[in-house]
């Protein structure tokens, strides 16, 4: 091919004839009228084949047959074959470069240089240098909620009472839950209690298997909806054992419901009585959160896997020991076996040791106190996403209490007194 090229190259040059005065003028002109020329040559030219063709046709007295040219060296493109043929044409040196509408003009150049400098430069964040990125939450999408494990006994619900404006703070809660099932002297709850907690920023107090123990609670149960009992209950059982409440960030609902291994009284099947309430709350809010009171983690891990991707969270409750199994299952609901308590720690589940270990020693009946000393605070942290319902994080809490609290000598004898009344009267 490029023997052909050569070829023609010697044809156009044996050929090439003088043009017109004016045109030779332009051609022997200096460089900036030639530029000129083939800037205005361009502008009229709508693409490469008009290109091409305006050439061929020799609109300034080119007399060559460039037709040749392309048929024998088509793959070449034409700037560069003008440029090899006619190498001291400076109007073909001139088409050899980038059509001049593609290329800025100096002035728009140095504008758009003075604005880039004249732009404030941004200030570097203070967390800039560190090597991890901060993730914003969106604080209007997400729901915090803390859950509480059975309260036990005076030293329970005082520590609950005085540490929760600190927690909720702390933590920036929308929503906390308690089981209170134990709140009177480890023994069921009283009207009384019920309204302390409430007050104290307690959302909704569940229950379970102890529920009925003080005989108040019965008729008190039915004037508070914020107090549950568990939910598979036979029909006509005084109270409820659902609530969904308004928050500032939506809806939250909270059902109670209680296992049957090892559990008296035997109530209805849970996992059925839990699939009908979780749809018809649904309907409300998709924020849904689940006290599962019982004593095998079998069961109560049967129904968070039973639930999964239909509730917020299903936590455990009854045992009175935390677990460590906390997690989220695929669905997107968090799950705890057991919340554990608030309550005394040196103690048996909230009880004091020594009457406990008599009564395995001698299997004779004893009275069992709750402890004294040293109490904590335990359950779980939730964070779920208001939109969807699925929980977002899940941790353990395992808080100390107020000092006041946490004292043996905040109880009074005559407290006490009390409590160990209640045991003695409900066995």
């Amino acid at each position: 091919m490029s023997a052909e090229v050569a070829g023609v190259e010697r044809d156009i040059q044996t050929t090439q004839r003088p043009l017109a005065g004016s045109a030779a003028e332009l051609i022997d002109a200096p460089p900036v009228v030639s530029r000129k020329l083939a800037r205005s040559f361009l502008r009229k030219t709508q693409s490469e084949r008009r290109l091409r063709g305006g050439v061929l046709h020799d609109p300034r007295g080119i007399n060559a047959n460039l037709n040749k040219v392309i048929i024998a060296a088509s793959s070449i493109n034409i700037l560069q074959q003008a440029r090899e043929i006619v190498p001291s044409h400076r109007l073909l040196i001139a088409l050899e470069r980038r059509p001049v509408r593609l290329i800025p003009h100096r002035a728009n150049v140095r504008r758009q240089q003075l604005g880039r400098l004249e732009q404030p430069k941004k200030k570097k964040k203070a967390t800039e240098h560190l090597d991890f990125a901060f993730i914003n939450h969106d604080d209007r999408r997400m729901l915090t909620i803390l859950f509480l494990g059975d309260i036990v006994g005076e030293p329970g619900r005082s520590a609950v009472i005085s540490r929760l404006p600190e927690l909720k703070e702390k933590y920036g809660l929308d929503f906390i839950i308690v089981n209170g099932e134990n709140a009177a002297g480890g023994r069921g709850i009283t009207g009384k209690i019920t309204i302390d907690l409430l007050r104290s920023g307690v959302s909704v107090i569940t229950t379970g298997d102890h529920i009925w123990d003080q005989k108040e609670i019965s008729a008190f149960i039915e004037t508070e909806p914020r107090l549950l009992r568990p939910i598979n209950y036979p029909e006509g059982a005084p109270g409820q054992g659902s609530i969904v409440l308004e928050t500032a960030k939506g809806k939250v609902g909270v059902i109670n419901v209680q296992c049957r291994t090892f559990m008296l009284p035997i109530l209805e099947n849970p996992f059925r009585i839990m699939q009908a309430a979780v749809e018809k709350m649904r309907i409300e809010t998709s924020v849904i959160v689940v006290d599962v009171h019982g004593e095998t983690t079998s069961e109560k891990i049967a129904l968070g896997r039973f639930l999964d991707g239909e509730v917020s969270a299903v936590l455990g409750t009854h045992t009175h020991v935390q677990t460590a199994d906390e997690q989220i299952f695929p669905g997107g609901t968090a799950f705890l076996c057991d919340a554990g308590m608030c309550g005394p720690v040196n103690s048996i589940i909230g009880r004091a040791v020594e009457p406990i270990v008599q009564r395995f020693i001698s299997n004779l009946p004893a009275q069992f106190p709750v402890a004294n000393g040293e109490v904590r605070l335990r359950g779980a942290l939730l964070e779920i996403d208001e939109t969807t319902g699925r929980a977002l994080r899940i941790s353990r809490i395992n808080e100390a209490a107020a000092a006041a609290a946490s004292s043996g000598e905040s109880q009074s004898e005559a407290t006490l007194e009390n409590e160990y009344k209640n045991e003695q009267e409900n066995g």
